[in-house]
């Protein structure tokens, strides 16, 4: 199937249902679409929703999501994935290019090409890359956050894990007030109570850009509530750039990730 734009200011998609059981997007294009959100709740294009979710051989480029007026909700995303429950959503063979995020009021922002609201996400054989979320960058527009340039992965208080192999993720760009992850963003259980993990294999993260006026962490990754981080065979982090025009030294950390909690933000990651 293919959606090309430009659509209306209205989800495409929103399947909820008490049990909605497999959601599957697969051999299709995603293209040219814009949505222009204003009010509470979430501005998204696909709104999917299914304790699983499998999307595949599937190209997401040239889509715009905007807030043209003043937002209490944010904007997640080409594609908002979640589950009720601990669920499982499944990438492969996704191709997600030159998607754009942009506001000029301050409002908070998760992945220009995907948020994925679940305890499990795997995502295999995928490039995403040239993907931008760019917000006011007032110095102290707190409202104004960005939680991962390209991707934001939320797994909640269930064990689980994120595995990335044969992706590259690159020139994700994000500029906002407050930036968590120039490309990728996650966030599980902050009492680590629950195992969650993430690994790579054969995963590249390059020249991706974490750009804010009151805070920046991570050029490439920012991890909060990860039990494990295993940063697998042949993957890398190159490039990756975390600018800020913040006083405070502990609001600019980490080119490549950044870790809360730890000081894994401080090291140059080549896992090769």
């Amino acid at each position: 199937m293919t959606f090309t734009g430009p659509s209306t200011t209205k989800r495409l998609l929103d399947p909820r249902a008490t049990d909605p059981g497999l959601l599957a997007i697969v051999g299709s294009t995603i293209k040219g679409n814009t949505i222009d959100f204003s009010g509470s709740g979430i501005g998204t294009l696909f709104d999917v929703y299914g304790p699983a979710i499998i999307i595949g051989e599937t190209s997401i480029s040239n889509n715009y999501l905007t807030s043209s007026s003043a937002s209490s909700g944010n904007l997640r995303s080409v594609l908002n994935m979640e589950c009720a429950t601990a669920g499982n959503v499944f990438v492969e063979a996704l191709k997600a290019h030159n998607n754009l995020v942009s506001s000029n009021y301050t409002i908070v922002s998760y992945g220009a090409v995907m948020t994925v609201e679940c305890s499990n996400f795997q995502i295999l054989r995928s490039k995403l890359y040239e993907n931008t979320i760019s917000l006011p960058q007032y110095s102290t527009g707190s409202n104004s956050v960005i939680y991962g340039g390209a991707f934001s992965v939320l797994t909640g208080n269930y064990a689980g894990e994120v595995f990335m192999h044969d992706v590259t993720c690159n020139y994700n760009r994000a500029n906002a007030a407050e930036v968590y992850g120039g490309a990728g963003y996650m966030l599980g259980d902050t009492s680590l109570s629950s195992a969650i993990t993430f690994n790579t294999d054969n995963a590249t993260f390059g020249c991706n850009l974490a750009n804010g006026t009151a805070k920046s962490l991570g050029g490439g990754m920012y991890f909060e509530g990860v039990k494990t981080i295993n940063i697998g065979s042949n993957s890398t982090f190159y490039k990756n750039v975390a600018l800020c025009a913040c006083s405070g030294i502990t609001d600019l950390k980490g080119g490549p990730a950044y870790y809360v909690n730890d000081q894994f933000y401080a090291g140059y990651i080549n896992a090769t």
